[in-house]
């Protein structure tokens, strides 16, 4: 079939018993999805961003055969920044939220909000969750939530960024919800703040400092981090608190600044990763992160899975990792590890035999399989067909080995899908 719009879009179908099929959705033309291609989790749907209209958002219907079963159809002009849940897809047009069902092609207005910032679904296609930066102060972040039919706005949390003259809270932070949809979890890279401080010599955390004018005022860092918030528990949120218990599960009592009688104040569970900023290279140490790729993902109701960089390091490529966060204990872990060696490396020294699993990838996307066994990343290795290509990584045997390395084109994206 071919698109209104010319446009051609490939992917690659990898099938349970190993055999993979390459699915071309258009006759060839020089417009190809060059910029963002997505199946639903049912692979019904693809849904593009335009290849030569950068804004506009379409949709095609897919058959049993992965092959089009229609024409491509516009969702949206204008729009900014979209997410797929189920049949539905949120998008951002201006300060606008709608949904978009794609089996009915009803669009629904949720809400339109000044500073609107990104747009997330819940993967069952139920929530709608909004990012809005303040415009006025620019330092202030929230998150709130909607059904998917646009009622029951409920703000969840509002984020604060320290430094008053000028805000590291953007709205494109990542965002997931937990497979039993009871947990948030949320990517930020801002300045936190710590413990009250008169000068720079009461902040004794490594890179934290002292805002200038000394008294009443908080230390503060610029931190990357996890942050988790309890779906059942927001109410908690911004309360008094003496203890973490009181705060609800997966939330944290942070008692650096109590007030006059002590209390602390109630706010979500949080995962420092390392620290950003400036000056980041003079504390951040190996196994501490600045910044986070796309694609944080949940593997089971305890664990996230993110794609995290090093840019202190490294020879010619970024230190790049997989990490494993379990979110009650606060631990992670490097399940793949780029240490930022040049290119290559594909070789075993013990056993002299060429070894994929020894190859040094840096990697730019991942996907997490519905059951959290597998993780797809694209990325760039020393002996790769083509830049970039598609790696699988199997979490429980702890093995990656590369799916694309065969096919003389670039790899944009990767999902990894699973048909009932």
């Amino acid at each position: 079939a071919r698109l209104p719009d010319g446009a051609q879009v490939e992917y690659e179908i990898e099938r349970e018993d190993g055999d993979s099929m390459g699915v071309e959705l258009a006759p060839p033309t020089v417009r190809r999805c060059a910029n963002r291609c997505e199946l639903t989790s049912d692979l019904s749907h693809i849904v593009y961003i335009d290849s030569q209209a950068s804004s506009t958002l379409r949709f095609a219907p897919l058959g049993d055969d992965f092959q089009l079963a229609g024409d491509s159809t516009i969702i949206a002009t204008e729009v900014f920044g979209y997410s797929i849940g189920g049949n539905q897809v949120a998008y951002r047009s201006a300060d606008t939220v709608y949904t978009f069902d794609l089996a009915s092609g009803t669009n629904t207005e949720i809400t339109t909000l000044p500073g609107t910032g990104g747009v997330y679904m819940s993967p069952d296609g139920q929530s709608v969750f909004v990012k809005r930066v303040n415009n006025a102060t620019g330092t202030i972040m929230d998150l709130l939530r909607y059904n998917a039919d646009g009622t029951g706005e409920t703000l969840l949390y509002t984020f604060v960024d320290a430094d008053v003259t000028g805000s590291l809270l953007g709205g494109s932070e990542p965002v997931a919800l937990s497979p039993d949809g009871q947990t948030l979890a949320i990517a930020t890279n801002y300045r936190y703040q710590s413990n009250l401080c008169a000068s720079n010599a009461d902040c004794t955390e490594p890179g934290y400092v002292c805002p200038a004018g000394g008294v009443s005022s908080r230390c503060y860092a610029q931190q990357l981090a996890v942050q988790t918030i309890n779906l059942g528990a927001t109410d908690r949120l911004g309360e008094p608190c003496s203890s973490n218990s009181e705060c609800g599960d997966r939330h944290t009592c942070d008692l650096t600044a109590p007030d006059d009688s002590g209390q602390g104040v109630c706010q979500p569970g949080r995962t420092p990763l390392g620290y950003s900023g400036q000056n980041r290279c003079s504390v951040l140490r190996v196994g501490q992160y600045d910044s986070m790729l796309p694609g944080l993902a949940w593997t089971n109701n305890q664990n996230v899975v993110a794609l995290v960089a090093n840019s202190c390091g490294g020879q010619n490529i970024a230190i790049t990792d997989l990490i494993r966060l379990d979110i009650t204990s606060g631990a992670f872990e490097a399940l793949l590890e780029n240490p930022g060696r040049p290119f290559g490396g594909c070789t075993n020294e013990l056993e002299q035999c060429y070894d994929t699993n020894a190859c040094n990838v840096e990697f730019y996307g991942m996907s997490v399989s519905p059951a959290g066994a597998w993780v797809g990343l694209t990325g760039d290795s020393y002996s790769a067909a083509s830049s970039p290509e598609v790696w699988l990584y199997d979490v429980r045997d702890d093995e990656k080995f590369p799916l694309t390395r065969s096919l003389p084109t670039d790899a944009q994206h990767v999902q990894i899908l699973a048909r009932d």
